[in-house]
């Protein structure tokens, strides 16, 4: 989430809203889904249907990621379940 709403400050236009809000249209806010698909849009982007590829995200633009760097992405995931963010600690079995 974080990496989200680092890349809408740094990619949204001087005057143009933020994407990473709740919007309303008059007094409701919009659904959770839409909320939920405008987030996730920041963070992995959307794939281009014409080239397959993924367009400019918080993955690509934060984190370097390219399309070609699966193998990195897997082995993070890999590795993931054995460290903790909350609690600055190595975990083990």
């Amino acid at each position: 989430m974080f990496l989200a709403k680092i890349y809408d400050e740094k990619t949204t236009p001087e005057g143009e809203p933020y994407q990473f809000q709740i919007f309303f249209e008059g007094l409701d806010q919009e659904t959770p889904e839409k909320t939920y698909r405008r987030i996730n849009k920041l963070y992995k982007g959307e794939k281009d249907p014409k080239t397959g590829k993924y367009k400019d995200c918080a993955l690509k633009r934060l984190l370097n990621y390219k399309d070609e760097d699966l193998e990195k992405v897997k082995d993070i995931i890999f590795d993931a379940p054995k460290r903790s963010i909350t609690r600055h600690i190595l975990l083990t079995k």
